[in-house]
């Protein structure tokens, strides 16, 4: 009997630490909305990369990201899938390109990754 009351005390435990974990995600995904400017690298190549978000619904976004100065010209493209998840925005483009990016006040750093090739990304809010 105790080992049963025990077990239905750690599930509740874990419910709630997990709504907790999905509620500051959704919170972290707000702060994403708006318009985001930086630099995407690889090697000694790089460009100018631009995120917009225009739209948060719990911890999923829509917007859309534009990369300058690719193998391919200028590209933008919506976001496929856009989700918070451990405080990481988790993103893929409707062309494929991915990236995850971390949130450190009015900075985004993370990576990119289109097929094979990946590097560190960077953005600051636009003002």
């Amino acid at each position: 009997m105790k080992t049963s009351a025990f077990r239905s005390f750690l599930m509740v435990c874990l419910l709630a630490l997990s709504s907790l974990a999905f509620a500051d995600d959704a919170e972290i995904a707000g702060k994403f909305k708006g318009e985001w400017t930086g630099e995407w690298s690889i090697g000694n190549f790089g460009g100018k990369f631009v995120l917009v978000v225009k739209e948060v619904q719990g911890a999923n976004l829509k917007g859309e990201g534009q990369w300058f100065g690719t193998a391919t010209g200028d590209t933008k493209s919506p976001l496929k899938t856009a989700v918070v998840k451990d405080g990481e925005l988790s993103a893929e483009q409707e062309d494929g390109s991915t990236f995850k990016l971390k949130m450190d006040g009015d900075k985004l750093k993370g990576t990119w990754q289109v097929g094979t090739y990946n590097g560190p990304l960077m953005a600051n809010r636009n003002k």
